[in-house]
């Protein structure tokens, strides 16, 4: 009885024991396996630590190249705006001289009273520019329009310039006689070589009041003259050649036109740059051309000079409508 009943306990035991051991056996599977995922999750944490680590390496790289660019950036401004500066005070600089240089309306009325001047150059230095040379009898008048505009035109106008008032000093010349000279010393200047591809020059239109003879002359180099004369208008115009540049196949060119007409008090007369009929409209459709400018003087011929030239500006100003300006605008009226 005694035996059966430690059987009996011992086989108890053994269950209890082998009970408890399949329990701690799957406990420590699961402990097992929170491990493995523990691992995996530390892991991940490592290799998200370590892009975390190179992410804030090379957005430090990326700072460092930030700023080592914007102070280049810094640098290369500061070198552009004193460039800047600099090349502001020198087209400030010569804009001076050109004024210097460049008759002013109140000098004009100096010789023809009752005159005016439209005058509005594309950038700040023009490369057209109004010249007026009193002498004795005569007063030489014209409207010179350089090659281009700005900085280039300027420095052309100070040729057309001085070569004017040197030529003009050689005798009573007509202004034909005039442009040949001024075209002649214009191509030794900006042309010695006599290259047919160079085309830097000018277009003038040039008269000659000699109250003397009691006549009016002109002669123009692609520019034409307008006179009205009460209610007569007419256009004279001026020869088909530049001042400067070579022919085509270097062959003669043709001469400059001279053109007479009597002196009479109350005609006036009007000289311009070609900046004023090819200025085009805001949609580039038109051209002011010349057709307006004569209907415009035309409608406005019981007016003074000085009102002629405003409604010639307002009527400018209203075809452009806000288009760019094309090219340097000069127009000069004047009236015996």
């Amino acid at each position: 009885m005694i035996m059966r009943q430690n059987l009996i306990f011992n086989n108890n035991n053994s269950t209890q024991f082998i009970t408890s051991k399949t329990h701690a056996m799957v406990e420590i599977d699961e402990i097992q396996k929170e491990l493995e995922m523990l691992r995996m999750e530390n892991a991940d944490l490592a290799e998200t630590n370590q892009h975390l680590v190179t992410a804030t390496w090379r957005e430090r790289e990326l700072k460092d190249q930030l700023r080592e660019a914007h102070e280049k950036f810094l640098e290369k401004q500061a070198i552009i705006d004193r460039q800047n500066e600099l090349i502001h005070d020198s087209i400030n600089y010569a804009k001076r001289l050109q004024k210097a240089i460049v008759p002013s309306v109140s000098m004009i009325r100096q010789s023809f009273k009752h005159s005016a001047l439209l005058y509005k150059p594309k950038h700040q230095l023009s490369g057209d520019f109004p010249w007026i040379f009193p002498k004795i009898n005569d007063i030489y008048i014209a409207a010179v329009d350089c090659t281009g505009h700005g900085v280039p035109g300027a420095m052309l106008s100070l040729i057309g310039n001085f070569k004017l008032h040197e030529l003009v000093q050689m005798g009573k010349l007509e202004p034909a006689d005039l442009l040949t000279l001024l075209h002649s010393e214009v191509q030794k200047t900006l042309n010695p070589s006599g290259d047919e591809n160079v085309k830097d020059g000018m277009d003038v239109a040039i008269c000659r009041v000699n109250y003397e003879k009691g006549v009016v002359s002109f002669s123009g180099a692609h520019r034409p003259l307008i006179v009205l004369d009460g209610d007569e208008l007419t256009e004279v115009k001026g020869s088909r050649r530049a001042i400067g540049g070579m022919p085509k196949g270097k062959k003669p060119f043709a001469p400059f036109e001279n053109h007479t007409m009597p002196l009479k008090k109350g005609t006036r007369y009007f000289i311009y740059s070609d900046g004023l009929p090819d200025q085009l409209n805001h949609d580039d459709s038109a051209k002011f051309n010349n057709k307006r400018i004569k209907e415009i003087i035309y409608e406005n011929r019981h007016q003074d000079m000085r009102s002629i030239i405003n409604e010639m500006d307002k009527a400018f100003l209203k075809f452009k409508d806000g288009a760019t300006q094309l090219d340097d605008v000069l127009l000069i009226g004047f009236e015996i």
